[in-house]
């Protein structure tokens, strides 16, 4: 077994059994070079050359073609998930060469034997997923991810397309019955993967308060020591729903939407990071909440550095993840989001702002940033992009905790170095396959690593 298989098996000790499978055969012998959005750019390739041999009626390669892409289905999602090489585009990808390829395959395949009315069945209840799908990602805020009735409902489907493929090949027509009965099982299970998409994020603990004039947002879950939750950019306290299941029974988890963010209302004006600074310790007196603890990602983190290291606010113990501080103007991303910015804060008046809303949506689900505004790319993230919290870093002299993806692009590993370096009290520990957002991709982690910290 080639060496890094050991590696591979580990991790998937927790996902599911295909994967495992293909870890275990298949992919130890895939080179590491080779990245799952390479594999799925390779189904989508294989499109128009599965269509041109139907059309010629050269069913014998279509059939050797069909069935390649359709294995590769199962390949580059198990890689991704075995590397830890999740991504949004990846995600995109998938989705498109699943629906290229059925859709091809019904089109061009099924009107022989079976009429358009199976066509239309299939494309009607894929439609309805699709919906279902995105009804699910505005109500929950998170895209559902394939679930095991939809990819046993992909791997039907692609198997009574080659029972079809060998007919007109071989010429031996009793594979059609078995074909047609996989179709017509195939449809109910359209419906179960719909009902097994996540609905609404939990509202149980969800409470209203209103801090100087603001009506804000956040949730209480747990007990224990409390930990204080300050999320990232153009996110949300829904950002920590996978790290808060898994901190809620060792502590009382209390998480903002900050001001102009998630449910919360927008400040009035353009606002600086002392001011989120000063929001934050005025949430913590109105609710009398002493935190343990106060755990803050990107931008949050930015904001424990400013308040801290003012003496704004104060907590025994801080978690920064991912949260630079100084402006990373040694890399080229930052500074053309703080381009867009400025050019959206002149066109922010003549766009809605739910058009606007879907389009930094569409940016931090691509990119795994989280440098465009909320409303119109406002003055406050120019504000508060630039700020340069060096100094305030070292001030800090409670004991505080760093936890950094080594694959974050908008903030280099190298920012965690120079971060480490300046509070005294500080220990760092990476995760080797995260990027900006490490809680998301490993919760489990993160969550132990916060637990042994505070």
């Amino acid at each position: 077994m080639p060496k890094d298989a050991r590696d591979v098996i580990e991790a998937v000790e927790s996902q599911r059994y295909t994967d495992t499978l293909l870890a275990r055969t298949v992919l130890p012998f895939i080179p590491r070079r080779i990245t799952p959005n390479e594999v799925t750019w390779m189904r989508i390739a294989f499109l128009p050359f599965i269509v041109y041999f139907l059309l010629v009626h050269n069913y014998g390669v279509g059939f050797a073609l069909f069935a390649i892409a359709a294995i590769t289905d199962a390949l580059d999602g198990a890689m991704a998930r075995t590397r830890h090489e999740v991504t949004d585009l990846g995600n995109l990808l998938d989705a498109l060469a699943d629906w290229g390829l059925i859709g091809i395959a019904a089109v061009m395949l099924l009107p022989m034997y079976f009429g358009w009315w199976l066509v239309a069945a299939l494309f009607a209840f894929e439609l309805f997923s699709i919906a279902m799908a995105y009804r699910s990602y505005r109500r929950t805020g998170s895209r559902p991810e394939h679930n095991w009735a939809g990819k046993l409902k992909m791997i039907m489907q692609c198997v009574a397309f080659c029972f079809m493929l060998g007919t007109l090949f071989f010429g031996e027509s009793f594979w059609l019955l078995p074909a047609l009965a996989l179709f017509l099982a195939s449809l109910p299970l359209s419906l179960l993967e719909v009902y097994l998409y996540p609905q609404y994020p939990p509202k149980a603990h969800a409470k209203k308060i209103t801090v100087d004039g603001l009506k804000v947002e956040y949730r209480e879950e747990g007990s224990g020591p409390t930990l204080l939750l300050l999320h990232g950019w153009m996110s949300s306290l829904i950002t920590f729903d996978a790290l808060v299941e898994r901190l809620k029974d060792h502590f009382r988890v209390v998480r903002i939407d900050l001001p102009g963010f998630g449910d919360s209302e927008q400040p009035h004006t353009s606002w600086r990071l002392v001011d989120y600074a000063k929001f934050v310790k005025a949430f913590l007196r109105q609710t009398g909440i002493e935190p343990a603890a106060i755990v803050g990602h990107s931008f949050g983190g930015r904001i424990i550095l400013k308040g801290t290291g003012q003496e704004v606010f104060a907590a025994p113990k801080l978690v920064l993840i991912d949260a630079e501080a100084g402006e990373q103007l040694d890399t080229l991303r930052p500074r053309l989001y703080k381009a867009a910015a400025k050019t959206g804060k002149a066109l922010g008046a003549h766009i809605s702002r739910e058009l606007t809303t879907q389009l930094r949506r569409l940016f931090v689900r691509r990119d795994g940033s989280e440098y465009l505004d909320t409303a119109a790319l406002s003055e406050t993230f120019l504000n508060t992009a630039g700020e340069d919290l060096i100094d305030e870093a070292r001030r800090i002299s409670v004991p505080v905790l760093l936890l950094w993806g080594a694959r974050d692009k908008m903030t280099p590993l190298a920012d965690a170095k120079r971060l480490a370096g300046a509070i005294r009290n500080s220990k760092l520990v990476v995760f080797p396959h995260a990027g900006h957002v490490p809680y998301q991709k490993f919760p489990k982690e993160v969550a132990d690593a916060i637990r042994a910290f505070v």
